[in-house]
């Protein structure tokens, strides 16, 4: 079950931060994951490429890890009056929730991932920081039965 979605606490002096204005076009992005030990599991390079298709707004993401796996998503976000959404993608179990604040985004929602021929479920905890034009810094905390399973940190930038 998801859990009560807040927003992110860090609070500055930037202009409310946007996820589909900043995500919109062409996005790239480098990152690692570790696991719950804080260990270096993989790296990776990402393009994410976003635009509006009717009142929702699409996510198309491509990555390329270092061990030369492929993998890509296509999310689809709902924004609600309040500049809040809710989040689907073929990988997810039912839907994710976020809400923006001044500074980022904060992301909530249960997700399949592949381990061989398993699906594992867990529940992802994404904070996304603002901190300066076109910069964006990410943490995903990933977590089954409540304890860490690992953490994915990203540096998303505009070309």
């Amino acid at each position: 079950m998801l859990q009560k979605v807040e927003q992110p606490q860090w609070q500055g002096n930037q202009p409310h931060f946007s996820f589909a204005q900043f995500f919109g076009g062409e996005t790239l992005a480098n990152g690692v994951i570790e696991s719950r030990f804080g260990a270096t599991m993989r790296s990776f390079e990402a393009t994410f490429r976003g635009k509006w298709q009717g009142d929702t707004f699409q996510l198309h993401e491509s990555f390329l890890f270092s061990d030369g796996q492929t993998d890509e998503r296509v999310w689809v976000l709902q924004f609600n009056e309040a500049g809040n959404f809710f989040s689907d993608c073929a990988e997810t179990v039912g839907q994710g929730r976020g809400i923006q604040s001044r500074t980022g985004c904060r992301h909530q929602y249960r997700f399949r991932l592949p381990i061989g021929a398993l699906r594992i479920v867990l529940h992802i905890d994404e904070t996304y920081y603002a901190f300066e034009p076109g910069n964006l810094l990410y943490r995903a905390r990933m977590k089954k039965y409540g304890l860490l399973v690992g953490t994915i940190f990203i540096s998303f930038r505009k070309p």
